[in-house]
């Protein structure tokens, strides 16, 4: 019995291992300067959105590569926070894909 435990919390903690954290950090306070929202890379993992004027909403989708949304959020633009989005390890890929209201941003397939 012992056993049969010790290999599924081995299998548990490596899938957990392998999910991936991508942080979103929105900067509401400050619209960018192009007036276009705008989705910096700092880190391999960190994402920094400065929506452009006159844009009231953000929303992060990820989804599987079937194209089921496993994740979504949707945040006013004037956040000042972090987003923390956990991708998991699958066979398959997934898209992460930010948006304003006026459309499409920032994709990234993996």
């Amino acid at each position: 019995m012992k056993k049969k435990i010790l290999i599924v919390l081995s299998l548990l903690l490596a899938f957990i291992a392998q999910a991936k954290e991508i942080t979103i950090v929105i900067r509401g306070i400050k619209p960018s300067n192009t007036g276009y929202t705008e989705v910096i890379t700092r880190e391999p993992d960190t994402l920094s959105v400065i929506p452009g004027r006159g844009v009231e909403n953000i929303y992060v989708t990820l989804r599987d590569s079937c194209g089921h949304v496993m994740e979504y959020y949707c945040v006013p633009a004037t956040w000042e926070d972090c987003l923390s989005v956990v991708s998991p390890s699958l066979p398959n890929s997934y898209t992460l894909e930010i948006r304003d209201d006026r459309g499409v941003i920032y994709t990234k397939e993996d």
